[in-house]
């Protein structure tokens, strides 16, 4: 059986995004994730912040989460109206990310 997104140790307003654009189990998580960085910023009322919770948890579940962090960061260096908070915002999640075992358990 699928792990709904209820069961995900996800803040309130992370959670509310994900049910808001009809992401409820993993799979459905993993998918949106594969499209890129840049669609997980299209979920209404997403900030930042849920996003690198999101991409933390997808990774311990097994999910390569960095190398899309990866991609992201290389396309933000080449992003002329990209800050360099934002980029090292990204780069620090790359790094935290790089830290998460993915021997952790994944949710049943």
């Amino acid at each position: 059986m699928e792990t709904e997104i209820f069961d995900m140790d996800l803040s309130v307003r992370a959670y509310n995004c994900l049910k808001r654009a009809g992401i409820t189990t993993y799979s459905a998580l993993f998918s949106r994730i594969d499209e890129g960085i840049p669609s997980l910023f299209e979920i209404r009322f997403i900030n930042t912040r849920c996003v690198g919770e999101v991409l933390k948890l997808a990774q311990k579940n097994g999910y390569p989460a960095n190398e899309k962090v990866e991609d992201y960061i290389a396309d933000l260096r080449k992003d002329p109206e990209a800050t360099a908070e934002s980029i090292a915002y990204w780069e620090a999640l790359s790094d935290s990310l790089r830290l998460i075992n993915f021997d952790t358990p994944k949710a049943n």
